[in-house]
């Protein structure tokens, strides 16, 4: 089974500030390449480069999108990795009622599911169908 994590109004937000992102990061390209030809301006162009990659990379390829269950794993699905949590360490999963503290978030607050694991730490993922969610993870709890 797996959902998409939603970000709700978010995801037109990311959207927009990625499109910002690249113009700014184009505009500077085109500065540098047409009116700058000396040696030490290459090294802030490529020193402004790095920076928008590495915090492009950081920001999109480190949010999870997805989140996913088998007979073995709970996971969070990111672009470059999963981070994996074995269904036995799971203790409870249940829809989130109100704030709590001390827990990972992963997406939006419509469809929130908390997943306690057995060691007392705690993360909030917003589901697509946090019903559907809830009931399958438990159903492959209770087989365990």
């Amino acid at each position: 089974m797996k959902q998409k994590i939603s970000y709700g109004s978010w995801n037109k937000t990311v959207d927009v500030i990625t499109w910002i992102i690249w113009i700014i990061f184009i505009a500077v390209f085109v500065l540098f390449l047409v009116f700058f030809n000396k040696s030490y301006d290459n090294v802030w162009f490529w020193l402004a480069f790095g920076f928008f990659v590495l915090g492009w990379c950081w920001t999109f390829f480190c949010i999870p999108t997805s989140v996913s269950a088998d007979d073995e794993y709970l996971s969070v699905n990111k672009p470059l990795r999963k981070k994996k949590y074995n269904i036995s360490d799971i203790e409870s999963v249940e829809h989130l009622d109100g704030p709590r503290k001390n827990y990972a978030y992963y997406g939006s607050p419509k469809n929130p599911v908390i997943v306690t694991m057995k060691d007392g730490t705690q993360f909030v993922v917003g589901t697509s169908d946090s019903k559907e969610f809830i009931d399958y993870i438990n159903k492959i709890r209770s087989k365990k």
